[in-house]
């Protein structure tokens, strides 16, 4: 039987439900879901969502209507769900307990794809279990879901953004925006904004994280 944990979030009356051992949110889902402020949204995919924090975050600062969370691993989903219920959140939030790869049916559909990648340095991951693989499948998939006005938001390693960035060459992405910091562990981190087209992207508004201010994007077609 899987034990679980109830934890706080930087929102007022919202909580977290997370397996009492195995993989638990660390600052990286608090930035990623911090990191816009404001999009002009409807559809939301995390992909990789485990316990929901990143997008119980961006729904507590208003954006989106409907959230899809796609996580495959049973024990996540299981806190997922609960996460989903005691926020009484059940009729906007839709568990999706699917790998990522099989999302063909979500193509060109989301407003916002968000995720933060679930893989590390051998050895280096947290609780349990260390997972190894290709963080450049989640930028193929969200390219793949998201819409020709929407917006991909990751946060990475950087020693696997050359990984992202060959691939973001390859879909032709445009870069929105780039933010450096370097975690409690010394690992240093990026967060990316990215979008398939400049013109009609609608007017994005996020934090930077290293001066810690509002800033926004917009593109009207001008030089």
């Amino acid at each position: 039987m899987n034990s679980f944990t109830l934890e706080p979030t930087f929102h007022k009356y919202r909580f977290i439900v997370q397996p009492q051992k195995g993989f638990r949110f660390a600052v990286d889902s608090v930035i990623l879901g911090h990191i816009v402020r404001s999009v002009d949204a409807l559809d939301v995919v995390e992909l990789g969502a485990g316990s929901g924090i990143v997008s119980l975050s961006m729904y507590s600062h208003g954006i989106g209507k409907k959230y899809y969370l796609v996580e495959k691993d049973p024990v996540m989903c299981e806190s997922l769900s609960m996460t989903i219920s005691l926020n009484e959140l059940e009729r906007v939030f839709v568990p999706v307990c699917e790998d990522i790869s099989n999302l063909s049916s979500m193509n060109d559909f989301a407003d916002v794809v968000i995720f933060n990648p679930p893989f590390y340095r051998q050895g280096s991951g947290r609780g349990s279990v260390a997972l190894v693989g290709e963080p450049d499948l989640f930028l193929n998939v969200g390219f793949d879901i998201v819409s020709s006005h929407g917006v991909i938001v990751y946060i990475i390693d950087a020693y696997t953004l050359h990984l992202m960035e060959k691939t973001q060459r390859r879909l032709g992405l445009y870069t929105v925006y780039e933010g450096h910091y370097v975690s409690s562990r010394g690992r240093e981190r990026v967060v990316k904004v990215l979008t398939k087209q400049l013109i009609g992207v609608p007017f994005v508004e996020y934090i930077d994280i290293n001066s810690r201010r509002v800033k926004s994007f917009y593109y009207d077609g001008g030089v």
